[in-house]
């Protein structure tokens, strides 16, 4: 059933190599990124090495891969690098979008 999904939406998106850029191509890049990885850290960078608009594309990715294998794989060499102000609100963000979505 998720391969079916998977490839749906992938089929139904545009050629990437005919229309760069854009919220097709980076939804197409980050799920096939997300899909093909086996942690956080594979899925962000094989969204890089794509090429093109690498910082949405790794956004997108880092998104669906952290809903997926959540907060703790995240490599802790990048999160170091994070503010600890920033840290702390989107850990509180995250709690805030559990919450709401556990109802």
């Amino acid at each position: 059933r998720y391969r079916t999904a998977f490839n749906n939406a992938i089929d139904s998106l545009p050629d990437q190599n005919k229309h760069p850029g854009g919220a097709y191509v980076t939804f197409a890049i980050a799920l096939t990124s997300f899909v093909n990885a086996d942690t956080f850290e594979d899925a962000v960078v094989n969204a890089v090495n794509r090429g093109g608009d690498t910082d949405t594309q790794a956004s997108v990715t880092g998104a669906f891969a952290g809903a997926f294998w959540g907060l703790a794989q995240i490599p802790e060499r990048w999160a170091r690098e994070i503010n600890p102000l920033s840290r702390n609100q989107i850990a509180h963000t995250a709690q805030q979008l559990y919450v709401a979505t556990a109802n």
